[in-house]
């Protein structure tokens, strides 16, 4: 969804844009597999048009443990998604 945003919104064409996620490797086999950074889908850096953007793409705790994430939440007192406390 947020690639399509990116994509067809005229707000971003001509800019450039760093979208950060949380996603863990840990949390399956497909996502251990993402590149920490990247270009992201919604990239056109070599767009010749008005919608040329740069767009990368950031995991920063991609090789995080599940520990680690919940005590850097703890330490700076962080509220996780509501969907984390019903065990989702």
């Amino acid at each position: 969804v947020l690639a399509r945003l990116i994509a067809n919104s005229p707000r971003f064409w001509g800019t450039k844009l760093l979208v950060v996620t949380g996603e863990r490797g840990e949390e399956s086999k497909a996502r251990s597999c993402y590149a920490v950074h990247e270009p992201d889908r919604a990239d056109n850096r070599k767009g010749k048009d008005k919608r040329q953007r740069l767009v990368d793409h950031f995991r920063p705790i991609r090789d995080w443990k599940e520990e680690a994430v919940w005590a850097i939440i703890e330490r700076w007192g962080i509220r996780a998604h509501p969907c984390y406390y019903l065990g989702w």
